[in-house]
């Protein structure tokens, strides 16, 4: 084999090769990295273990034959070969429906759940799909879908993956909802428009991974966008919400109703209970499959198998390990919407006119006074070489993208210059100022008088 087929190898049957070591694995060794799993309908579901992780990643056995990966290495890379490896008989045999019982019992719990799904008629297709992709490309867990299903603001960290999979035109029913309510409370990216597909029936999961059919809804909706959070930057989010917009009742009866249940409690409606997990103060984190490969801008998991997490413990760490103060963008995005119209085209100057009449007047002890008085800094310089006009959705995320630089100033010791907002600010929106090189935000905020900024979870 000469070194490009090699190399072709490699890529495409990374099974068979340690790229850590450099080395060609052993018959043994593949046998120990991989995990065999039966399908509802018989089929032979072939899994590799990532190193050192209890994690595996499925592979498509279309693949291994399309680039003959067991022939090429049992003729060319076999360190034993005496002892060739037999797809069937090595990688495929002990196949069984409760595999990973022993590293994730609530994997094959949700797996039978989805299998469950697919044969009730009363659930939509559509749904029937998404909560399949949800369960075979994320971390979810039962208590995770549990609590999605009572309503959850749910951030998937996939750059848009789930997002784009259901995305309008096409799949999505609902594709504009200008037309059935003038502004929606959740914010998506302004170039993602968020859909709704609620349809049909919707049964939560038992403790044995079969359809609880004492526990159901018939009027929710699921709603899907990307984060404009900086943290979150493209990430999918999606929240099922009591009852769908499709019916004058279901809009202003059963929608209202929720809104209402949802400003006396504080929590968020779901088809089947509340939750404390909210879009601009708690939300719930999944990870999709391999997130290093999610880091990008497009994002192509593959299904995998990891070990059972608390979500609650590991959203709850994400935010105070990345010290994301949720409570301040909600704060940001109120008081542009309260400044700017929908339909507003505001400039960068505008926006600093704004907020600086605002610290005029605004009490010094008052966090969002300290939060704007840093914020001027910025827009300051920026808003002496951008004189574009923005949406005012577009400005929402500058403003965002600010934030965002802010703490990473006030948590490290990095110095930030204006030239990485800028590039940013030119990137998804097309602007072209030039800026001040060599301004360094770190020293400006040092310079000033400023205050701990209350951290909200």
């Amino acid at each position: 084999m000469d070194s490009i087929a090699e190399e072709a190898f490699k890529n495409n049957c990374s099974l068979f090769y340690d790229k850590k070591n450099s080395r060609y694995h052993t018959v043994d060794e593949i046998k120990s990295k991989t995990r065999c799993r039966l399908s509802n309908n018989k089929k032979n579901m072939l899994y590799v273990k990532r190193d050192d992780k209890d994690e595996y990643d499925f592979v498509s056995q279309t693949k291994l034959a399309t680039h003959g990966c067991v022939s090429n290495y049992n003729r060319y890379h076999n360190p034993d070969n005496s002892r060739p490896l037999d797809l069937k008989n090595d990688l495929l045999s002990r196949c069984s429906s409760d595999t990973f019982s022993d590293i994730n019992s609530d994997y094959d719990n949700l797996i039978k759940y989805s299998y469950e799904l697919a044969d009730e008629l009363h659930v939509d297709p559509l749904i029937k799909q998404f909560i399949i992709n949800l369960i075979i490309y994320t971390n979810i867990t039962r208590e995770g879908l549990r609590e999605l299903y009572n309503g959850a603001f749910v951030i998937i960290r996939d750059k848009g993956f789930l997002y784009n999979r259901f995305k309008c035109p096409g799949k999505a029913r609902i594709c504009d909802l200008t037309k059935l309510i003038p502004e929606s409370s959740h914010d998506s990216l302004h170039k993602d428009k968020q859909y709704r597909i609620g349809k049909g029936v919707l049964y939560n999961c038992g403790q044995d991974g079969k359809c609880n059919k004492n526990e159901f809804n018939t009027v929710f909706d699921l709603l899907v966008g990307t984060s404009p959070l900086e943290y979150f930057y493209g990430d999918t989010w999606i929240q099922f919400e009591y009852s769908n917009l499709l019916t004058s009742w279901n809009k202003w009866g059963l929608h209202a109703y929720s809104l209402f249940h949802h400003i006396a409690t504080e929590q968020n409606i779901g088809p089947l209970g509340n939750s404390y997990y909210a879009e601009y103060e708690k939300p719930l984190i999944l990870e999709i499959c391999k997130p290093d490969i999610c880091r990008e801008t497009t994002c192509q998991p593959v299904p995998c198998v990891r070990p059972n997490i608390n979500l609650h413990e590991y959203s709850d760490n994400f935010i105070r390990t990345n010290n994301i103060s949720i409570g301040d963008y909600k704060d940001i995005k109120d008081f542009i919407k309260s400044k700017f119209s929908l339909t507003n085209k505001i400039t960068l100057k505008v926006v600093k006119e704004k907020i600086q009449k605002y610290i005029n007047h605004c009490d010094i002890r008052d966090d969002f006074c300290g939060l704007c008085e840093k914020i001027i800094l910025y827009l300051n310089i920026l808003a002496e070489t951008n004189h574009n006009n923005y949406h005012r959705e577009e400005i929402i995320e500058i403003m965002f993208l600010i934030n965002y630089y802010i703490e990473q100033v006030r948590n490290s010791n990095d110095e930030t210059t204006i030239n990485e907002i800028e590039r940013k600010i030119n990137e998804r929106y097309h602007s072209r100022g030039g800026g001040k090189r060599g301004f360094t935000v770190k020293k400006a905020i040092h310079n000033k008088r400023h205050r701990k900024t209350k951290r909200r979870y």
